[in-house]
Parts: structure tokens; C-alpha cells; sequence
């Protein structure tokens, strides 16, 4: 019996909770997280623009025996409306240009041209490449 009571007192010892380690938690590691993928972001090409403008007209024709080539100062104002469809770009636009050429001793005088004109682009960056 004496021999049974120590073994059952050494076996309860053993029974027990262990112990061991340090008193100080485990450090965490830190979560590395990938870095988030860079929004693509262009600018919004909807709504009214309008601009105006300055250059150089030259007329040159040649027809039967009769050749002309004038030149003078051209000017005018742009207007229109473009819609952003996400990477394309579609609008329309009205342009008024004056100028001061005329030629034949002034027989013959281009004053004004209107133009009405629509426009599609692609957009690449901050820029639009369109055809009008």
C-alpha cells in the first residue's frame, strides 16, 4: 500500500500543469501587406469648352490660265461639347473664323467661315487623340 499511495501522490505531480518559457509574450510578427495597385486616373472630358484662335490663311489656286496665291491673318473663336465614355471620347463643335484675304483686286474676299464639326478621341494620360 505504501508503494500504491506513492505512486498514485507521483503520478497527481505529474498530472499537473506544466510550466515553461519565458514570463513575456511571444512577439508578433509584423503583416507585410502588398502595396495596393496604383489607380489609372485621366481626367473627365465632359462638358462645354471654348477657346479662340489666331494663324495664317493662304490661298492658292491655279485653273485654267488663272493663278492666285494670297495670304493674310485669320482669327476666331471655338466652342462645343465633349462626352467622356471612359477611355474614348466623342463631342461636337462649332468654329467662326474672320479674316482679312482677298485677292483678284479685291474682287474676291473670304470674310468669314463657319465650320460645324464632330469629334471622337482616345484618351492616352492626361491627353486625347481625336480626329475631327
Amino acid at each position: 500500500m505504501k508503494y500504491l499511495l506513492s505512486a498514485a501522490a507521483a503520478s497527481a505531480l505529474m498530472a499537473g500543469s506544466a510550466f515553461a518559457g519565458n514570463i513575456q509574450p511571444a512577439p508578433v510578427e509584423p503583416v507585410i501587406a502588398p502595396a495596393p495597385m496604383p489607380v489609372s486616373t485621366s481626367p473627365n472630358w465632359t462638358g462645354f469648352y471654348a477657346g479662340g484662335q489666331l494663324g495664317y490663311a493662304n490661298v492658292d489656286v491655279s485653273s485654267g490660265g488663272f493663278s492666285v496665291d494670297e495670304g493674310g491673318l485669320i482669327g476666331g473663336l471655338v466652342a462645343g461639347y465633349d462626352y467622356d465614355l471612359g477611355d474614348w471620347v466623342i463631342g461636337a463643335g462649332f468654329d467662326y473664323d474672320w479674316t482679312d484675304v482677298s485677292f483678284a483686286g479685291g474682287a474676291v474676299e473670304i470674310d468669314s467661315i463657319w465650320r460645324a464639326k464632330l469629334r471622337a478621341g482616345y484618351k492616352i494620360g492626361n491627353g486625347l487623340l481625336y480626329a475631327t
